[in-house]
């Protein structure tokens, strides 16, 4: 995939969803191995994301559920496989970021982590206090209330 491609995909995007974001900026913001694994994505041999670093594979994963429309679940669900061996990593993401796309697709990886059962996120007192003080930061709006309602599927453990 071009970066000229990158940019259509981009403009797609912003398009069909609610947020805006600058065209070059979401192709010009895709690290050298999410672009690489997204040119090579569309070849039958694809790479295979699991050998890709826990670091790696969150970039990957973020670029492909924030600036790829639609957004590329797959990843999100394989990178949830991982359970609590990301947990750390995304808590972290989750603090570094006030972008609206990134902060539904982090807590998108904790709802698969619930429906794969990788990990017992309700159990996790901690952590559901850190994503429930993540929500109440955002605006209201309608990520606001997909992300509450995210968070109490997952506190039903469903």
């Amino acid at each position: 995939m071009s970066k000229l491609d990158f940019v259509i995909v981009a403009v797609v995007s912003m398009m069909l969803t609610d947020t805006i974001r600058p065209v070059m900026a979401a192709a010009e913001s895709a690290t050298a191995v999410a672009r690489d694994f997204f040119e090579k994505h569309n070849n039958l041999e694809g790479p295979n994301f699991n050998e890709y670093s826990l670091e790696e594979q969150y970039e990957i994963f973020i670029f492909g559920n924030t600036c790829i429309h639609p957004p590329n679940m797959e990843l999100a669900i394989k990178f949830s496989r991982r359970g609590a061996e990301v947990i750390d990593l995304l808590k972290r993401k989750l603090n570094q970021t006030d972008d609206v796309l990134t902060i539904v697709s982090i807590i998108r990886v904790f709802s698969f982590m619930t429906a794969v059962k990788s990990y017992k996120v309700a159990n996790d007192l901690e952590l559901m206090i850190f994503l429930h003080a993540a929500a109440n930061d955002m605006e209201e709006g309608f990520w606001k209330r997909k992300i509450q309602h995210d968070l109490k599927v997952i506190a039903a453990g469903q």
